[in-house]
């Protein structure tokens, strides 16, 4: 079968946007973290209504999520140690709704020479029965977080990167409903970071077991 000229130079053609649009859309750019700055991460408010030991372990998770998610994706974030001196010089107490204010938020960001101030709020957690055909009914064990991003440059919170995040944990009868709990507070963290995240390419794959 013989091809025109003409014919050649149409499929040449075709080929060719075909390879270009391929190239295009493998190579997406993706947003420099650096962008962000060193982000400053408040420890997360608990309004679960559960025990005091457990809020305590729940707002250990859900920041240690954040830094975690930090480091896979090369975000600078300032440390612990540096946050808990701010936090004791300007008098907040990240466990106080009240001093959650914008003002507040604002005067940590100048302290700390940060844009961005990110936190957040564990709604929910919460544990209950299933009923199924089985001898055990499974636990659910559920978490709900809001995912806070204050930007110190406009003075008020990017929604754009914001977010809100149900997870359940499920389990047999005989598994502790804590431990349950407090991975779906570190799952539903991880799911409220995504808006902010997905800009930025991600450096370091998850573990398989997260």
């Amino acid at each position: 079968m013989r091809f025109s000229r003409r014919h050649l130079s149409l499929f040449a053609l075709g080929f060719g946007l075909t390879v270009v649009k391929g190239v295009c859309a493998a190579e997406t750019p993706k947003g420099d973290p650096k962008s962000l700055g060193r982000v400053a991460i408040l420890p997360f408010l608990d309004l679960s209504g559960e025990r005091q030991e457990d809020r305590g372990e729940f707002r250990e998770t859900a920041l240690a999520e954040v830094e975690e998610r930090m480091r896979k994706y090369e975000i600078q974030y300032v440390t612990r140690e540096e946050m808990t001196r701010a936090l004791a010089s300007l008098k907040i107490v990240p466990t106080d709704e009240e001093d959650r204010t914008k003002a507040k938020l604002q005067l940590l960001a100048d302290h700390l020479k940060s844009r961005y101030v990110v936190t957040g709020t564990i709604i929910d957690a919460k544990s209950e029965f299933r009923r199924n055909n089985g001898f055990q009914p499974p636990k659910a064990n559920q978490a709900k977080v809001q995912f806070r991003v204050y930007d110190a440059v406009s003075q008020r919170y990017a929604e754009d990167m914001e977010d809100v995040a149900t997870s359940t944990a499920r389990g047999n009868a005989f598994q502790r409903s804590n431990k349950l709990r407090v991975k779906a507070v570190r799952d539903a963290t991880k799911k409220s970071m995504e808006r902010l995240l997905k800009p930025f390419p991600k450096v370091h794959e998850d573990d398989p077991d997260d």
